[in-house]
């Protein structure tokens, strides 16, 4: 994994290339749901359509993970050059934190979120904790803690989340949730999504004295 990280840019994408030619057009790697879910959430497209996107999906998806793994070895300077934050928002982290408030950020799997949580942590003032599951190879998820803390970000285990909030009250501090996981079908809110059913988190508002 370090040596992949050490490779160029333009090599490590054109390693993505392959890896994405391998897996989406020889092994067909979850092909079957893939394409399934994209004609189901875009009817009127065309079969064309959808392999174009199935196609930018999985190039996407390389990309990403070949990434991560550069995160090992990629300066503070190229790490800034590849995902930058826009000027409104650092500005508004600046401010929030001359004020002394802490932020909860709630975002998606989309894009680089890896990324964008390193170059949180290098130009805001907050000290960012990310909320993450353990994984259960404990050698992969020592590497994935390397990479996560690297420029300074925390990690808080799931099932420690709201003891760890309170441990830090009153710490200038972000907590950044990427909260668009499958909820438990039978607590979430069922409502139609790109053409397909979808559950929802979401919270009941409790009745006065509870």
């Amino acid at each position: 994994m370090y040596g992949l990280s050490l490779l160029p840019f333009p090599l490590l994408y054109a390693l993505s290339d392959f890896i994405c030619f391998v897996l989406f057009r020889i092994f067909g790697y979850r092909r079957t749901v893939v394409l399934g879910n994209l004609r189901k959430s875009f009817p009127d497209k065309s079969p064309a359509e959808i392999n174009r996107l199935a196609n930018k999906f999985y190039g996407y998806l390389c990309d990403l993970f070949l990434e991560m793994f550069k995160t090992l070895s990629i300066s503070r300077e190229s790490m800034l050059r590849h995902c930058q934050l826009s000027p409104e928002a650092l500005t508004l982290f600046n401010e929030l934190a001359a004020e002394g408030k802490s932020l909860i950020l709630v975002c998606g799997h989309y894009g680089n979120w890896e990324w964008a949580g390193n170059t949180f942590s290098m130009l805001c003032p907050q000290r960012l904790s990310v909320i993450y599951h353990p994984l259960s190879n404990r050698a992969f998820d020592r590497l994935m803690y390397t990479m996560r803390t690297r420029f300074g970000s925390g990690l808080i285990e799931m099932n420690d989340t709201f003891r760890s909030m309170v441990r830090q009250k009153g710490k200038l501090t972000c907590t950044a949730f990427i909260a668009d996981q499958t909820p438990f079908p039978e607590r979430a809110y069922w409502t139609q999504f790109l053409h397909q059913d979808t559950p929802i988190s979401w919270a009941r508002k409790r009745s006065p004295g509870n």
